[in-house]
């Protein structure tokens, strides 16, 4: 079974979020690569702007109410409705993701 490539990281401390995307920010935010092709990161309404004109081309930018109607929605809920929305059943994750996350959406079921 193919995997769908997840960060969550800032991009201004990971140079792999920040080649990938070409959007710099200082707090974390959703990146995935579909098996399709499909790219998009998920960022704050207050980012979201920003992030539509600093990303490359092949980026769709969404926001957290493209996912779900919370406004400041916990990661592993905004992970886990992707997952839905996309029938992403595994991830591949750098080395550097986050161990709590990695255990909340695990404990989801992905």
């Amino acid at each position: 079974m193919e995997q769908t490539d997840l960060i969550y990281a800032d991009s201004e401390t990971s140079s792999d979020l920040l080649y990938a995307c070409g959007f710099s920010a200082p707090d974390p935010f959703i990146y995935f690569a579909l098996t399709s092709g499909e790219k998009g990161i998920i960022v704050s309404p207050l980012e979201q702007n920003r992030a539509e004109k600093e990303c490359h081309s092949d980026i769709t930018v969404f926001g957290y109410d493209d996912f779900t109607g919370v406004a400041t929605p916990r990661t592993e809920l905004l992970i886990a409705a992707m997952a839905r929305r996309f029938k992403i059943l595994q991830f591949r994750v750098p080395q550097n993701f986050p161990l709590l996350l990695t255990e909340k959406v695990r404990a989801i079921g992905l």
